[in-house]
């Protein structure tokens, strides 16, 4: 957050174009998190997409 920033709106004008995103998160006690997302990032007031994409956790060590 402190590189990036927090604000989703930011993130999604960033993501916007894009056809294939893999995000990827590290928390402060060293856990991975995040999504691979198969659809273009847009405002929306309901789910969309192709049901395809997928999120996921892991930590250092552990089996993936």
């Amino acid at each position: 957050m402190s590189t990036h920033g927090i604000s989703m709106t930011t993130f999604i004008e960033n993501c916007s174009g894009e056809d294939v995103t893999l995000m990827i998160l590290e928390d402060s006690l060293g856990y991975k998190f995040g999504s691979f997302v198969f659809d273009d990032w847009k405002h929306r007031k309901k789910f969309y997409g192709s049901g395809e994409s997928f999120v996921y956790t892991f930590k250092d060590g552990e089996d993936v």
